[in-house]
């Protein structure tokens, strides 16, 4: 998966511009949002300046990963910040298993464990990560809950 297959799938599911106060990013245009780019044009966001935004700071995370699990990392770095991204690979990766650290970093020791993971089994125990993740985060947050049903579909979209 290149990176232009996957904004453009990742700019399906965040459309345009928002700004639904029960949302924690605040106003939000194709996934940017106030709270994360302050110094950004929300409201004048385009598609393209979204697309540079997140191949600058969100594809670097998932670029150097297998196909199977790329496209669902990066759009889990884009909904959720990298570092949630991140550490959701690394447990999923614990629980196949492997003993890496925590910590939100893709190093060396992440990456092997990526490459020596069965990329499907790494996809779905992911995707089970994701889909827990936004279960508590809803659960916690009474008014995100209206998200959930998004949430999940969007994670599970990466599953084929």
């Amino acid at each position: 998966m290149t990176f232009r297959d996957a904004v453009k799938r990742v700019l399906e599911h965040e459309g345009g511009h928002v700004h639904d106060p029960d949302d924690r990013g605040g106003e939000t245009n194709f996934g940017i949002s106030r709270r994360a780019y302050p110094e950004e044009d929300i409201r004048g966001m385009t598609a393209e300046r979204a697309a540079a935004i997140y191949e600058r700071d969100y594809w670097p995370v998932a670029r150097d990963l297998p196909i199977a699990v790329r496209g669902t990392v990066f759009d889990m770095a884009v909904n959720a910040g990298r570092t949630r991204a991140v550490r959701l690979l690394q447990d999923a990766l614990n629980q196949l298993g492997h003993d890496v650290a925590v910590d939100g970093v893709i190093g060396p020791e992440t990456l092997r464990a990526v490459r020596a993971s069965d990329p499907l089994a790494l996809l779905h125990v992911y995707t089970t990560r994701r889909v827990r993740y936004y279960a508590r985060l809803a659960g916690r947050r009474g008014r995100m809950r209206k998200f959930l049903l998004g949430w999940v579909n969007r994670a599970l979209g990466w599953v084929e």
